[in-house]
């Protein structure tokens, strides 16, 4: 039992070398580490005074928790009993359940023990409850958290027992008048105001020639002392870097009880400093929520100064490595000490019984989360709503649009100065595309229901803070900042990042609940093993949703076969990822702790059937109005097909065009008299004596710089537009498509010196061919959002060109798929298709308009043959899906829709076609649902059971093989 004096020394040398190694942006020098740890952290002194963190100033439990044999000996471990507690317990009118009395009772008579609390439990009542009984005792407790969130919902809940009754509620009371908020600078100016009578703390600013003045001494307050404060507050709340300092015997003295609240955010060498405060320890947390977060390079930079120092650097499976080798994750002191305490007796209470969420909500985290682990949760909420058994909406689409995130918001000067700060790299990701839908499909609805209803509370949460900073953008452009904060009842005291209160990163919300939860992940799938999908990252955000869960996805990120349930083909991951080289003991590792959001929409689909209701037939898919299941976006886009043409094509770099060629097929040129041509040199559309006419100076490009720009274009190829449709019969130019990929909004990590400058050259290329274009008589069209082409000007123009994003802010961008997803009306759809756009050229006539040069060559710039690429996507998924009749077949609404897009049946719905089919003797309605006939059943139609809310029924899926009979049985009741 236990380690040797060396191991000791050992792990406590480490721990020093790894806090300053962690201090470090990317692990790196140029950064000292933060006061309060290089004072902890200190060497012995030059006087040969010791430093903190010598062996003859630990305490005991920091020195079993290092190693030091005898001082796990020393420990004792025991439980209060019940009688001794009840009359200390705060009063309310919801008891303790057993496992938050065992919780406190333990950490009554314990030196050291551990509490896991999963989202919802009562973490904060548990704490509070052990303080009211430490207190009762006569004993001081100091509650610590590296979250901030922490230490402020402590204060909020005391806060709340001002108005107790001494008699009726005497712990309630205790609490109020025993406690202070110490800790951070502004929480000692408040103490001093506001009991100017009291104890006073020195206030001055907390400046580097203080910092020095205290290095080998104390806290930073000059005279007033830990015993002499406690005597009026026994217990007090401070964030870990705060505690040692804010009185004068800071480095030495020692409260009764220390309580750590969020241990499980908070790495060991931060830990220590609010470990060695205390005669007891109480670590409260949860190991699968958020873990401490470590700069990339603070392991490899640990190792470094160890080997330098002589110390050996601990194995991967030791609980002082910076990883946690079972999660993945950085290392965090509860499950460290776990590792440590519990072989030597150390109590760990598991609080199983949750409080906050919709059982439909919470269901996840205790089936996915907490049960694969030991033991899931017993659900206790109060109140929900018992009409609905899981209130999850998936809004889903295909395609892949991340992208990184250029920090282009109002204050980005200051957000990356304060980044920079912190040493936080400044690189984050966006997905427009999920920012659109989000805007479309959600938002009004959303302003609707924080406008009416002022109590209702909802927050929008992602992995990445570029995803916010580009969603608030987007909603200020919209609705303004004032709204903004208005609609979200951001204090006006902190409009100035009043983001901050509403849009949060995960990282950012653990400890809080709100009503609704919109969760935008931003990575759409083409990876192997995304962090922003980690079991703790989804179940932070899954179980701050109290009432309603709304996630807005790629079907590339999903199961294959939630995929194929939902759009009958699959996308892989990308072959060739980190995960290839795995071990299947390791790949299995990392499954059990990746991939998190895709187990959330498995587990969706179990409850909810993404193809239909038991009642209905229509609920959830692909379009409803019932308010959860999967919803299928209406902003379908041409550019959705990439990442099937990437897999089954393999064209990495021309997907984009590709996916437009397809989307052309559709476009009726031949019967306007037009046609298409792919990679069209600007040469071969402007003749050198109209360009001589008409090409001007402006601000930026001189007409010979134009002139010379079409020439020769850039030193690697002729400038050319991606796509031209012109009047077969005159030549003359109607409408240009260009598609602005990524290579316009950010640089390229995977092409050498592809940095800002290039990123510069490519988008003054862009700027110069939009000038040319204008001088040339054309009109600039930004983007196929109807309000783009408003903004273009609407006067007489000779011909267009229209830029389309790859980045998720078009959709409909033909008239096949504006009617197929229910945009039957031209004049209200939010965006204008080509089809639209040609019709305006032509009806505003192009016989001024430039002309393709007689020695054009149309068929060496023809499309691919007509369906060759779809075709190619078709063949590719059925080969790699492999799979049987059974998981081949579709529910007939997804049928329909691909016959829809065909011109087959535009606006049929499964309850109509259900109904001729039944006609035609195919299927038979029944109490339990459809069912197959067996006429239908030598079809190839197969019958399958589903459950919803308890209830069992029947449904028909429809392989490919049966499919062609079908569509003509449906042709034939039709024409009938």
């Amino acid at each position: 039992m236990g380690a040797t004096m060396s191991d000791f020394s050992n792990n406590l040398s480490y721990l020093r070398v790894a806090a300053h190694a962690s201090s470090f942006p990317n692990g790196e020098g140029g950064k000292t580490p933060p006061w309060e740890i290089d004072w902890f952290y200190r060497d012995p002194a030059a006087d040969g005074s010791p430093g903190l963190t010598s062996a003859e100033n630990l305490n005991t439990v920091c020195r079993a928790y290092l190693g030091d044999r005898a001082a796990q000996d020393g420990l004792t471990f025991g439980e209060a009993t019940d009688a001794e507690i009840d009359a200390a317990l705060i009063e309310g009118p919801y008891g303790m359940n057993d496992r938050q009395r065992l919780a406190v009772r333990r950490a009554l008579e314990s030196d050291i023990s551990l509490v896991q609390g999963p989202p919802g439990t009562g973490k904060t009542e548990t704490i509070l409850n052990m303080v009211s009984c430490m207190i009762a005792r006569g004993a001081t407790v100091a509650v610590v958290s590296t979250n901030g969130e922490a230490i402020a919902n402590i204060s909020k809940k005391v806060a709340g027992y001002a108005a107790a009754d001494e008699g009726r509620e005497p712990n309630r009371r205790r609490i109020f008048n025993s406690y202070a908020a110490l800790g951070k600078l502004e929480n000692r100016r408040s103490w001093n105001e506001e009991r100017p009578q009291g104890p006073q703390f020195d206030v001055r600013d907390d400046s580097e020639a203080r910092r020095n003045e205290h290095h080998d001494t104390g806290g930073w307050e000059p005279a007033l002392t830990a015993s002499e404060f406690l005597r009026e507050r026994p217990f007090i709340t401070s964030t870990i870097h705060s505690l040692k300092k804010c009185f004068n015997d800071g480095d030495v003295f020692r409260y009764d009880y220390l309580i750590m609240d969020e241990a499980s955010q908070c790495a060991p060498a931060l830990a220590l400093l609010a470990m060695s405060s205390a005669r007891r320890v109480v670590l409260v947390g949860d190991v699968e929520q958020l873990p401490p977060v470590y700069h990339a390079n603070a392991a490899e930079a640990a190792a470094r100064g160890a080997e330098e120092a002589g110390i050996p650097v601990p194995g991967r499976k030791s609980p002082y490595a910076l990883q946690d080798v079972t999660t993945g994750d950085g290392m965090s002191i509860l499950a460290s000490a776990q590792a440590v305490f519990e072989p030597i007796g150390a109590p760990h209470t598991f609080l199983n019984e949750h409080f906050r969420c919709h059982p439909g909500i919470i269901g996840f985290c205790s089936e996915e989360i907490y049960a694969p682990r030991g033991e899931g949760l017993v659900v206790r909420t109060p109140a929900y709503d018992r009409s609905v058994q899981t209130p999850i909406r998936i809004r889903w689409f295909e395609g892949d649009y991340w992208e990184p995130h250029r920090h282009d918001r109002r204050n980005a000067k200051e957000a990356s100065e304060r980044k920079a700060k912190r040493g936080v790299p400044q690189s984050s990701k966006e997905n427009r595309k999920q920012i659109e839908i989000f805007m479309h499909e959600e938002w009004p609805g959303l302003r609707a229901r924080l406008e009416t209803d002022p109590s209702f509370s909802v927050r929008i949460v992602s992995p990445f803070r570029g995803q916010l900073e580009a969603l608030y953008d987007r909603l200020v452009d919209t609705e303004g900042a004032a709204a903004i904060e208005r609609l979200f009842h951001a204090d006006e005291a902190e409009a100035v990042d009043s983001w901050e209160k509403t849009g949060l990163t995960i990282h950012k919300t653990q400890g809080q609940e709100y009503n609704a939860v919109y969760l935008l992940p931003v990575e759409d799938g083409d990876w192997d093993w995304p962090w922003s999908q980690g079991r703790s990252i989804i179940n932070v955000a899954v179980s701050r949703a109290k009432d309603e869960l709304v996630v807005i996805c790629s079907t590339d990120l999903m199961s294959k076969e939630t995929q194929l349930a939902l759009t009958g083909t699959y996308i892989p991951p990308s072959p060739g990822g980190a995960a290839q080289t795995l071990s299947t003991r390791d790949r299995v590792e990392r499954e059990q702790r990746e991939r998190f959001l895709q187990k959330l929409i498995d587990y969706a689909r179990r409850r909810m059937d993404p193809a239909s209701d038991a009642f209905t037939g229509e609920r959830g898919f692909p379009i409803s109005n019932y308010a959860y299941g999967f919803h299928r976006s209406s902003l379908v886009s041409a550019f959705d097909e990439i990442p099937a043409i990437r897999t089954y094509v393999g064209n990495e770099d021309s997907a984009a065009e590709l996916a437009l060629c397809n989307a052309l097929e559709s476009v009726d040129l031949a019967g306007r008299g037009l046609a298409v041509a792919r990679g069209v040199a600007l040469s071969s559309c402007f003749s050198p004596r109209a360009l001589s006419r008409r090409l001007t100076d402006d601000e930026e490009f001189h007409a010979t710089d134009k002139k010379a720009f079409i020439q020769h274009g850039d030193t690697r190829r002729e400038e050319r537009f991606d796509f031209v449709i012109y009047n077969k019969q005159t030549m003359r130019i109607v409408l240009c498509i260009e598609i602005d990929d990524g290579r316009y909004r950010h640089t390229s990590p995977e092409i050498p010196n592809d940095g800002e400058r290039a990123l510069a050259q490519r988008r003054r290329r862009l700027r110069c061919k939009n000038s040319i274009v204008r001088d040339m008589g054309g009109q600039v069209i930004e983007g196929n959002a109807r309000t783009a082409l408003a903004g273009s000007g609407s006067g007489m123009f000779s011909f267009a060109m229209l830029r389309l994003a790859t980045n998720g802010t078009t959709a409909a961008e033909t008239e096949l798929i504006a009617t197929a997803i229910g945009h039957d009306q031209p004049h209200v759809r939010p965006f204008t298709t080509i089809d639209e756009l040609i019709d305006l050229q032509m009806a505003h006539g192009t016989e001024s308009g430039p002309t393709l040069a007689p020695s054009f060559d149309t068929g060496s710039h023809a499309l691919p043959e007509r369906g060759s690429i779809a075709a190619l996507v078709r063949e590719g998924a059925s080969a790699l899906v492999k799979a049987s009749p059974q998981s081949e077949a579709r529910y007939l609404q997804k049928v329909l829709d691909d016959w829809t897009g065909a011109g087959v049946f535009p606006k049929m719905r499964s309850h109509q076609a259900n109904k001729l089919l039944q006609e035609g003797g195919l299927i038979e309605r029944r109490a339990d649902g459809w069912h197959v006939t067996p006429h239908g059943a030598k079809l190839g139609i197969i019958e399958r059971v589903v459950e919803y809310d308890g209830v069992e029924s029947a449904r028909c899926l429809y392989p490919v093989t049966c499919e062609k009979a079908v569509r003509n049985i449906l042709l034939r009741a039709l024409g009938d």
